[in-house]
């Protein structure tokens, strides 16, 4: 039994040349925003707030409220006054900064204008969300456990303010509060957006607690929301993803891991609502996405989860009776990551061959009818049938050497 190929010298060079795929793209290095930390003497509470902007990718500056100034604020996404500072000397200061403000001193949200009074429930650790749709809610609904052990304060605020979250299952009693830029506050006009937290001095966030406060500074400092509608499609040594684009995004950060739920490794920084990742896949592994999206101000939560499964593609497997050879080059087929449509020579049309990467005839054909149908096709045609050789065009004479096993 004789076999050839009509383009390339043999079948494993074949398919090689078929899963070449574009160089790998290195993502642009980008400036990480900066934030600045208001405190008074450096608590266990700060330094867990510091790690948390470090760990949202701001560089942060920190200064107690008796030395901070005003030209601090100057190139900062976001400022935020912790529950240590010991005067409300950083509201008086900062009231007119156009600079988003994250502030948990209850003494300074009166000096920043945010509302007309502050009371304290001393044995309180959770809040119940109201505006669950809100950036601010971070997503969650309902009571909240936000805290290990604090004083939870609570304001009275103005029409204008978006109540967040309240003390536990008292509407009335806001704890996470909001306005945006322009809103006419207790006193005075946000110059900027303008957040309120709950927590006094002392404690531990919790994760949900945590999840509020990285929501608050991601809305204060205009960072884009998250992107919609992702969508991964595998194709040869390949994953296209989109998505929909986020307002205020200048770039998005696609993230890649092999285990659903990550951890992900940045592989591309795009700027517009699409990528295609070409970087170290596997044909037949299947990975898991998330894309975040970015402007100088910070990075978004990450978009929904997406999986995709690159594949050298399909293969068009043309037979006569299928023989325990043809069952085995099938499976070869499928182990090189093909998905595999088999036809007989004489069912077989052209049209089989459109979205195909390849085309295998194998010496089971019955005529060379697959030869004549598929001499046209721009599809790369592997060929074992001796008949077909000459219906392909790719020879003038075949012949056989019985009993032949080496080449």
């Amino acid at each position: 039994m004789g076999s050839n190929m009509r383009s390339a010298p043999g079948l494993a060079f074949a398919l090689a040349c078929l899963a070449t795929v574009a160089a790998a793209v290195t993502p642009a290095a980008t400036v990480p925003p900066a934030a600045l930390l208001v405190t008074g003497t450096v608590s266990t509470q700060d330094t867990a707030i510091q790690t948390r902007l470090t760990n949202l990718g701001y560089t942060v500056t920190m200064k107690t409220n008796t030395n901070v100034v005003a030209g601090d604020a100057t190139g900062k996404a976001v400022i935020v006054i912790t529950a240590s500072a010991t005067s409300n000397s950083a509201g008086t200061l900062f009231k007119p900064s156009t600079v988003g403000i994250v502030n948990w001193h209850p003494a300074t949200m009166s000096a920043l204008g945010m509302s007309s009074a502050t009371a304290t429930l001393a044995t309180q650790t959770q809040v119940t969300i109201q505006a669950p749709t809100h950036a601010m809610a971070a997503g969650l609904t309902g009571n909240q456990s936000v805290v290990s052990s604090a004083t939870i304060n609570w304001y009275t605020v103005a029409a204008a303010a978006t109540k967040v979250a309240s003390t536990l299952n008292d509407a009335t009693k806001p704890a996470i509060f909001c306005y945006d830029t322009g809103a006419t506050m207790s006193s005075g006009t946000a110059a900027g957006r303008r957040a309120g937290m709950y927590m006094g001095t002392g404690g531990t966030l919790t994760a949900a607690g945590g999840n509020l406060f990285d929501a608050a500074v991601r809305w204060v400092a205009s960072v884009p929301a998250a992107p919609a509608a992702p969508t991964a499609t595998g194709t040869a040594g390949q994953v296209a993803l989109t998505w929909t684009a986020s307002t205020g995004a200048t770039g998005y950060n696609v993230k890649r891991g092999t285990v659903s739920g990550g951890p992900y490794t940045t592989v591309g920084s795009p700027t517009a609502a699409s990528y295609t990742d070409t970087t170290g896949l596997t044909n037949g592994t299947t990975y898991y996405y998330v894309v975040t999206a970015v402007n100088a101000n910070g990075e978004s939560l990450p978009s929904a989860q997406v999986s995709a499964t690159p594949n050298i593609g399909a293969a068009l497997l043309i037979t006569g009776t299928v023989s325990a050879q043809d069952t085995a080059i099938q499976t070869r087929l499928s182990n090189l990551g093909f998905t595999v449509t088999m036809k007989t020579n004489t069912s077989a049309v052209i049209g089989d061959a459109t979205g195909k990467a390849v085309v295998v005839i194998t010496a089971s054909a019955t005529s060379n009818s697959a030869g004549t149908t598929f001499k046209p096709s721009t599809v790369p045609i592997v060929n074992w049938h001796p008949a077909t050789m000459s219906a392909l065009g790719m020879s003038s004479a075949t012949a056989t050497l019985a009993t032949q096993t080496q080449v």
